[in-house]
């Protein structure tokens, strides 16, 4: 899915920047005054979801209520997931002090 984000120069331009899924944002350049513009990943459990309740916020003031309504709740559960796959895995560290194995995540999905 494509995530855009609406940046403001500051000459006073506003240009988008784009990426896919949770790829990294990609550097731009204001075509106007040559400035150039660095994005990072918001501080979050899941980036994905992240993105997601931001593509529902666009689509909701772009009046397509049914779509923002699905995107929302992916984003939701999206983040209900991580969150319970990163507090099973401290939960893992905490007793083991090893990190978690890919099988032992596949386990969690199950609970989940």
């Amino acid at each position: 899915m494509k995530f855009t984000h609406e940046f403001l120069c500051s000459c006073g331009r506003t240009f988008q920047v784009s990426t896919y899924g949770d790829d990294p944002w990609p550097d731009a350049v204001c075509t106007q005054c040559g400035s150039m513009v660095s994005l990072i990943n918001s501080l979050s459990v899941s980036v994905t979801a992240e993105r997601l309740l931001n593509r529902s916020k666009v689509e909701l003031d772009g009046g397509d209520y049914s779509l923002s309504i699905l995107i929302g709740t992916i984003a939701v559960e999206s983040f209900l997931a991580r969150l319970f796959l990163k507090l099973k895995g401290m939960e893992s560290y905490a007793t083991t002090l090893t990190l978690p194995t890919p099988a032992q995540e596949e386990a969690w999905k199950d609970d989940f």
